[in-house]
Formats: structure tokens, C-alpha cells, sequence
């Protein structure tokens, strides 16, 4: 709806690219709010058809049982057909008609209208918490050796690098790093660096060594209905 006017209208949107989408949840019984994260921190782009969440939900998108070109609600008031909204015409674009009935019954689906499509991607490094032994790092994580870690060569943090605070001991000595998140072109005076390898993940496990879990996190803003098809 769009409410700036003195009289209330539907916005005709829907049937723009990546504005009004259909998902099946590959997590029975997920919230709105674990789509809404899978939408907004993905493994994978937000141009990407499928969003793969950092939470380890899949939304696969399906596009053949929803439509955003309806010119009219079918199953209104006494199954007729509602063609107007406030007495004006509905147009193409302003509602959009879900197939609930062919839908695959026990399965989750998630309605997403994208208030604000994203643009961008920005990259965000986490510490690997279950990093304890090489099946649970290998080809999984980006490796970081303590001894790679230099001083910030920059004023501001850059999309392929992970920042540290550095410890000292009362010899003013470099004991240990602690890692700091860091926003792309945040200051990073004073921290020090690695650099991330995208193309290489680590293929060992190293006690001492940082690993780190990427993903990316877009700009987009969304409303998101969950649905549950039960037969």
C-alpha cells in the first residue's frame, strides 16, 4: 500500500524483477523471522535465485505457482470475482495469487515482497566456533595463521580482510591477537590484518590458527509471510 496520499492506493510492483517471490523452506515449521535471516546473511549472492542462509535454511524459489500479473481477486465474497478495490480497478501488478492448492502438501513455503530490493552484498567474517579438528575446518573455513597478521595497511577496512586488536604484555610485546568485526571502510587505525584468500579454504587443522566463516549480508528489506500446507 502506499499510504503518502490523501487516499490510500496498491502500488503496482509485484510483477517487477525480484520484488514479489515464492519459496519452499527447506526447514518445516521455520519462523518469518528465520526466512527473513536467510534472505538478509546468505553463504551465496542476493542475486542468486535460491538464498542459501547462513542459519542453513534453503529458500528455493518457485515461480510456477505464483502469479504477479492478476487483474483480479478470484475467490471473493460469495466466489465472485473481485475486480475492484475501493471501486478502482485492480491492475496488473498490484495483487498477486498464490496456487495454495498445488501446493505440496506438509511442506513450508515462505511469500517474500521486498519492500527494498537489494543492490548490494558486503562480505562478514565470523570466528568458527565448532573449529576444533580437521573434519570440521576442511573445505569448510578461510585459515588465517597468526603469524600472516600485520599492521593495518589502510585507514579502512577492506571487503577481503579480518581485522585484530592486538594484546601486549607489560614489555609492551605482542602476545596474542583478538579478532574484531569490522564494517567495509570502517577505520581500522591502530588494528591489525590478514588478508582472506576466496579461492582457498583451509585443509587442516592448526592449533593457534584463526578460522573464519563467511557470508554475505545485502541491503534489501523484506515482508515475509510463512506458509504451512497441510493435507
Amino acid at each position: 500500500m502506499n499510504n503518502s496520499g490523501a487516499t490510500a492506493s496498491l502500488v503496482a510492483d509485484l510483477n517487477t524483477d525480484g520484488k514479489s517471490l515464492l519459496f519452499l523452506v527447506s526447514k518445516d515449521n521455520a519462523s518469518e523471522a528465520e526466512v527473513m535471516d536467510a534472505l538478509q546473511n546468505r553463504t551465496n549472492l542476493y542475486s542468486d535465485a535460491s538464498p542459501v542462509g547462513r542459519n542453513g535454511i534453503t529458500l528455493t524459489k518457485d515461480a510456477t505457482h505464483l502469479s504477479n500479473t492478476e487483474t483480479q481477486i478470484v475467490n471473493g465474497v460469495d466466489d465472485q470475482p473481485i475486480t475492484k478495490i475501493a471501486g478502482v480497478d485492480i491492475s496488473a501488478g498490484q495483487v498477486a495469487k498464490i496456487d495454495i492448492d498445488q501446493l505440496t502438501a506438509d511442506k513450508t513455503y515462505a511469500y517474500v515482497y521486498c519492500t527494498t530490493i537489494p543492490s548490494a552484498d558486503e562480505k562478514v567474517y565470523h570466528i568458527a566456533a565448532d573449529a576444533v579438528d580437521e573434519a570440521s575446518v576442511k573445505d569448510k573455513y578461510y585459515d588465517v595463521d597468526p603469524s600472516s597478521i600485520t599492521a593495518a595497511a589502510e585507514a579502512t577496512a577492506q571487503a577481503n580482510k579480518v581485522y585484530f586488536v592486538a594484546n601486549r604484555n607489560a614489555k609492551n610485546e605482542i602476545v596474542s591477537y583478538t579478532f574484531k568485526q569490522t564494517k567495509v571502510d570502517e577505520s581500522v587505525t591502530g588494528l591489525y590484518e590478514a588478508t582472506i584468500v576466496p579461492a582457498t579454504k583451509a585443509s587442516t587443522y592448526t592449533a593457534g590458527h584463526f578460522y573464519f566463516d563467511v557470508y554475505n549480508k545485502n541491503n534489501g528489506a523484506y515482508a515475509v509471510k510463512v506458509i504451512k500446507v497441510v493435507d
